[in-house]
């Protein structure tokens, strides 16, 4: 024999019967640590009935290869009580006793796919969609994760055992509904008939409704208008099949619609049919149970922070927990990864996904400042594309056109530009938390000119006077872009009015306080009603924080003057503070 041909020379097989049945060609079942197997219909063991226990021996392979059999058989077992274990912890408790499952109940798609820059980790969780339309989150540090991993083991195993489940129940566990709800202030709760009793009549609610739909405000984008206007004739063909979750999102149309038809002082009615609307979305949200993330939910919260903004004319404690409430529940619903990741979300449904999240992204970053504190969603490891720039009408159910050009106007192009703005002004304002760094704040400052630069020509800012006859909206459009553009520069270089070294940061600080001034005084004075346009007044009343902070920027200047002021900023703004 050759030395190749040796080479090749097959392995001898592993002997897994043991020694006394090898040698008297019996079948063994190879049971450790003595065989026992019977032959025919005699019982006559071969090994244990013979007295050959001491005999009964196996080779070392054998023995290795039986003992590898056995630890896969144990460990399948292992896993199936582990995965029953799990998934008895997911169930909520009154489905305990259930033990019929429906494999079909949930769709997963793993959302692997995600982009260097914003995702870092190959694993970026998985999000759920229910049967009911509710959506799930989950991270890969989750105890929950471990379920998808089982299932992946005991494919390896060539297992065939399904382990589906409804996640509409998933980890959050439903019980008897509170009778105090600590973050929506409700201390009763209303069953849907008894809401549904005081729903104002049809006229009333199509009338405040599209009094929403017909305002100026970005926040109306969330919500498709002809899906939600099929959807609501539907309701009212049989009001008892409607869900809370939308009573809920109804109800904060409504609300809004009173609060923006005409100026409350003048119609006290209005005033009392807005607070009446507000306290059903509260009673309507508790009841579809909001921390299941029934649809509609996201854009309910959002609808009633608004309604509150409105009311309060400024910001409160209590809608900045209400917005981190609907912030967290974005984010378990996972709003903050891109819907590309799951085959099952339709198109329509993944755009406005991106919009609902682009509009948490805005008011959580505006209204965390405005309070001081730092904002959740600009820190948070995301990778949800920008809305697109997009007609209502290029929307429908079974697809989505290509985003129009920016520089073609839609009622989207406000809302995209300023969010992009939004995101830079959030990190600038997490900077100034952080040791200065003048490199950092020299990119910060590219960015927000860069930023401004590729702003839409019809977006540009252009004062009142240059513009009297385009509309309110235009106007309002420009100025809110133009002053968040300049109260970040204020922001980034606030420290450097403490540092007399400092000239060209100093000055293009005070510069820009000087022109948040101007550009506040000449909104003021442009005499605009209340009514169709207050959401411009809205927008008003909110830079007056923009005035008040920049106002103590020029009064610090005064009052400690640096030397060479001239050189920093010029001689006419003492003027206007």
């Amino acid at each position: 024999m050759t030395d190749h041909q040796r080479g090749r020379r097959r392995p001898d097989r592993v002997q897994l019967a043991c020694l006394p049945c090898k040698q008297g060609k019996l079948k063994c079942n190879r049971a450790f640590p003595a065989c026992d197997q019977v032959l025919g219909d005699f019982h006559t063991f071969r090994c244990i009935k013979r007295s050959r226990q001491e005999a009964c021996m196996y080779t070392d392979r054998g023995l290795k290869f039986n003992a590898a059999r056995r630890n896969v058989d144990s460990m399948r077992e292992k896993i199936d009580r582990l995965e029953l274990f799990v998934s008895e912890m997911r169930r909520p408790a009154s489905v305990i006793g259930e033990t019929q499952r429906e494999s079909d109940a949930q769709r997963v798609v793993g959302s692997n796919e995600v982009t260097p820059h914003d995702s870092p980790t190959q694993h970026a969780g998985t999000l759920r969609i229910s049967d009911t339309g509710s959506t799930q989150f989950i991270g890969p540090s989750h105890w929950e994760s471990i379920l998808d991993d089982l299932e992946d083991v005991k494919a390896y195993f060539n297992t065939s055992e399904s382990t589906g489940e409804d996640a509409a129940h998933r980890s959050i566990r439903s019980s008897d509904v509170s009778p105090i709800d600590i973050h929506l202030g409700v201390a009763q709760t209303y069953t849907k008939e008894q809401l549904l009793a005081l729903m104002p009549p049809k006229q009333t609610m199509d009338r405040l409704i599209a009094a929403w739909f017909n305002t100026l405000d970005p926040l109306r984008l969330i919500v498709h208008a002809p899906t939600f206007q099929t959807e609501y004739q539907r309701m009212w063909l049989n009001t008892t099949s409607a869900s809370p979750s939308f009573l809920a999102l109804i109800f904060s149309m409504a609300c809004l619609g009173a609060e923006v038809s005409a100026d409350p002082t003048a119609d006290p009615m209005l005033a009392s049919q807005a607070e009446d609307m507000r306290r059903l979305t509260a009673h309507s949200l508790v009841l579809a149970q909001y921390a299941l993330l029934p649809p509609y939910i996201i854009e309910t919260l959002l609808l009633h922070i608004k309604g509150l903004l409105l009311k309060e004319h400024d910001i409160t404690y209590k809608t900045y927990t209400l917005l981190g409430l609907a912030t967290r529940l974005s984010t378990l619903g996972g709003y903050h990864r891109d819907p590309s990741h799951n085959q099952a979300i339709s198109p329509l449904q993944a755009e406005m996904r991106r919009r609902v999240w682009w509009m948490i992204a805005t008011y959580d970053i505006i209204m965390c400042y405005q309070l001081g504190q730092l904002s959740v969603v600009n820190q948070l490891m995301k990778d949800t594309r920008p809305p697109s720039n997009l007609y209502e009408s290029d929307l429908n159910l079974e697809s989505v056109r290509a985003s129009r050009p920016m520089t073609e106007n839609t009622p989207m192009t406000f809302m995209i530009s300023f969010g992009k703005l939004t995101s830079i002004f959030g990190d600038v304002v997490y900077s100034s938390h952080t040791a200065f760094d003048s490199s950092k704040v020299e990119a910060l400052y590219e960015r927000l000119f860069q930023a401004r630069n590729d702003l839409p020509p019809q977006l540009q800012m252009a004062s009142i006077e240059q513009s009297f006859l385009d509309s309110p909206e235009a106007i309002m459009h420009r100025y809110s872009l133009e002053i968040l553009h300049q109260k970040a520069i204020c922001i980034l270089y606030r420290r450097a009015l403490s540092d007399s070294n400092s000239f060209e940061a100093r000055s293009r600080c005070l510069n820009s306080a000087q022109k948040i001034v101007k550009h506040i005084i000449e909104l003021l004075e442009t005499g605009w009603p209340i009514g169709h346009f207050a959401a411009s007044i809205m927008s008003i009343r909110r830079h007056i924080h923009d005035f008040v902070f920049v106002a103590m920027l020029l009064c610090l200047e005064l009052k400690f003057p640096m030397p060479s002021p001239s050189q920093a900023m010029g001689e006419g703004w003492r003027d206007v503070a």
